[in-house]
């Protein structure tokens, strides 16, 4: 039986953007020329997806779920891969319980006609303006406002305590921090990011609390690289980095190694998701797993 890695080999294209040509992902952009030739061989190779599987010999219920995916500038580069992830967890959450789900990109009509809908990352617009129009809403990857909503987390600030741990048993005196603006709070402010409130909490627990040595740019391998560069233009870099994503550690590393700096000899970075990447860098990075498609 053919699989979406088989599709995705013959095509020359990521299992993720296969997965999201054929179940028709409304807010992917690919050239006609990549959604015709995915088309072609799927169907060359006889391939459905679970929910064309089931339709011909299982009822499907009258559950309906909206899925709304955060597209922010800022976050989009890092964040391409794990709400892919995320959105790929989901899609097969519903799928095997028959569930009928919509998939859109930004605010549409269909999220008022659902029985729930399920926020990935953080739509301001949409709590703003349709959250209290609907009776459902859990939100992913982000709690804007736990009194009135639902949410399904991350634990960043354990793995943040893990790598930490790890640095300053390592024998780490100095560690700084690389990383992104948290989601926007209520008042539309860029609010703390988990990971850099739990860096910067840690290091005063430890009296090793140096500001000078936090960094905050793009969620993005630029922005790690451009973060990596003032540091490194600051002209004193500490012993190691605690970098909130892979993509900024990966252009962190390139910076280092421009400037002539080892890693981990002179300088120790780690990294927070273990994308795909991460072990193909040099040296492989160091990186704190998480599983964003887990499923129940």
């Amino acid at each position: 039986m053919a699989t979406i890695k088989d599709i995705a080999k013959l095509a020359n294209i990521s299992p993720t953007t296969v997965s999201r040509i054929l179940n028709r992902d409304p807010s992917l952009s690919v050239s006609s020329e990549t959604l015709n030739r995915v088309t072609a061989i799927a169907k060359d190779l006889n391939y459905k997806t679970r929910a064309e599987s089931r339709s011909g010999s299982m009822k499907q219920t009258s559950v309906s779920i909206g899925a709304i995916q955060l597209s922010t500038t800022d976050q989009s580069d890092i964040q391409n891969d794990f709400f892919a992830r995320i959105r790929r967890g989901i899609e097969i959450a519903c799928s095997n319980r028959h569930f009928d789900l919509r998939l859109c990109s930004g605010l549409s009509s269909q999220l008022l006609e659902v029985d729930g809908v399920i926020v990935i990352g953080d739509d301001t617009e949409f709590r703003n303006h349709m959250a209290d129009r609907i009776n459902n809403v859990v939100f992913v990857d982000h709690s804007p406002n736990p009194d009135r909503f639902d949410a399904v987390l991350i634990d960043y600030e354990s793995g943040s305590h893990m790598v930490l741990n790890h640095l300053i048993d390592s024998g780490h005196e100095t560690i700084g921090y690389i990383g992104g603006t948290g989601y926007p709070n209520d008042d539309g402010k860029p609010g703390l990011d988990p990971r850099h409130f739990t860096f910067e909490s840690r290091m005063r627990d430890f009296n090793k609390a140096n500001l000078q040595y936090v960094y905050i740019g793009p969620w993005t391998a630029t922005g790690g690289y451009e973060c990596m560069k003032r540091a490194i233009a600051h002209g004193s870099l500490p012993s190691a980095f605690f970098v909130g994503s892979d993509r900024m550690a990966l252009g962190a590393l390139m910076a280092l190694e421009e400037a002539g700096y080892r890693v981990p000899e002179d300088v120790s970075v780690i990294g927070f998701d273990d994308i795909e990447l991460a072990k193909y860098s040099r040296p492989p990075l160091t990186t704190v797993k998480t599983f964003p498609e887990l499923i129940d």
